[in-house]
This record gives C-alpha cells, structure tokens and sequence, in this order.
C-alpha cells in the first residue's frame, strides 16, 4: 500500500487492517469475535454489519473528514486510487488519523479536572 510508510504505528496498522479487511469493524467482529461485546452494526444506524468499505466510503459520520482529506485529494473515491496510489494513501492516513476509525487500541478519553 502507497503512502503511508510515514504514518503512526496506530494508523499504519490500522490502513493495512482496513485493506486486508481485518480492521476492528463489525463485519470483523462478526466472523472472527462473535461473542465480543463490540456492535456488529455501524454506529450510524444505516447498515447492520460495518464494513471497511462502508466506513471509508459511506458513512455519514466521516463525511466531513472523507470531504475534508480523501475527496480533497482525489475527488473519486475508489479503491484503487484510496489503496493503490500515494496520494489516496496519504489520504487515508489523514482520514484515519483524523476519525480513529477502527484504530486500536482506541484513545482513552482524558479524565475532566474537577478540581
């Protein structure tokens, strides 16, 4: 995969999982982590398994970040041109770095100071 040989270990293995389909989606989940208590279903409420496809390409709730790096870089959005090319992997890497889509283990929230 071009273009993202620069990108964090996080994100590097989590574009690799996404091409490979092994990313932490619900399809995923479904074939290889059944009784993980992980939803099979997307988030969004629009498909009741998650695929990586749905998550690049689809899905409302990274349409701004899909606007903002992958259809900036390349207006058609493929998997040829998001997978096989330099632009649409460093696309990816700023999608993904962006969203924390499928990215594990997943950042932990920083606890408020209350004091």
């Amino acid at each position: 995969m071009l273009g993202i040989a620069n990108a964090s270990r996080p994100v590097f293995c989590t574009a690799i999982r996404l091409l490979t389909e092994h990313a932490f989606t619900g399809e995923y989940n479904a074939r290889h982590r059944p009784r993980a208590p992980d939803p099979h279903g997307c988030e969004c409420g629009l498909v009741e398994i998650q695929t990586p496809s749905h998550i690049i390409f689809e899905c409302p709730r990274f349409e701004i970040a899909r606007d903002r790096e992958l259809r900036r870089a390349t207006p058609i959005l493929s998997p040829n041109i998001i997978f096989g090319t330099v632009i649409g992997g460093e696309a990816l890497t700023r999608f993904i770095e962006e969203t924390q889509a499928c990215v594990r283990p997943r950042r932990r929230a920083v606890p408020e100071d209350h004091g």
